[in-house]
C-alpha cells in the first residue's frame, strides 16, 4: 500500500500540468492537512517507510504509516500526452469520463490497471480516433499502450 501510494503520487504529479492554483495536499490519519503549492516543485521520494517532501523552504518527513491521503486540490487540468515521433495521442491525462486516443496508422491499445490487470482492448483505424469510456473505472492510475509505446492516465 505504501509503494502503491508513493507512485501515485509520482504518476501524478508527472501527469498534472501545475500552475499556481494546485496544491499537493498530504492528511494524515490525525486529521492534519499539509498543502503544498505545486508552483514551489516540491520534490519527493521514500525511503524504507517515509515519504519526504522538500521545497525552496521546507523540508519535511512523514511516516507512511501515518498518511492516511495524498491528493490534489484547486483546478488541476490534463494535458495531452504526445509522442513526437508518430503523432499518437492519449488524451486527456487526467479523466471523468473517457480518454481519446489516436494515431496515424492502425493500432493495438491496451488498458492496464495500477495492478497490471489488462482491463480493454480495442483497434483504433489510423483515420479514426477511439474513445474509450472510463466513468466506470475506479479513481487511480492506468496505463494505456498504443502498440507498446506505453501512456499513463489518472482516472479522478
Amino acid at each position: 500500500m505504501k509503494t502503491q501510494i508513493f507512485f501515485t503520487v509520482v504518476a501524478v504529479l508527472l501527469c498534472l500540468q501545475a500552475s499556481a492554483a494546485n496544491n499537493l495536499k498530504v492528511i494524515l490519519k490525525s486529521k492534519e492537512s499539509i498543502t503544498y503549492a505545486l508552483a514551489e516543485k516540491p520534490v519527493y521520494w521514500t525511503s524504507a517507510n517515509a515519504l519526504f517532501i522538500k521545497t525552496s523552504g521546507l523540508y519535511q518527513e512523514y511516516d507512511l504509516d501515518d498518511v492516511e491521503k495524498i491528493s490534489f486540490d484547486g483546478n488541476a487540468s490534463g494535458v495531452a500526452s504526445v509522442d513526437s515521433d508518430n503523432g499518437t495521442s492519449v488524451y486527456p491525462s487526467l479523466a471523468s469520463d473517457a480518454i481519446f486516443v489516436s494515431s496515424p496508422s492502425a493500432s493495438d491499445v491496451e488498458v492496464f490497471s495500477n495492478d497490471g490487470k489488462l482491463l480493454s482492448k480495442t483497434r483504433v483505424s489510423g483515420s479514426d480516433e477511439a474513445k474509450i469510456n472510463v466513468s466506470s473505472w475506479a479513481p487511480g492510475v492506468y496505463l494505456i499502450k498504443v502498440n507498446a509505446k506505453p501512456f499513463k492516465i489518472i482516472k479522478k
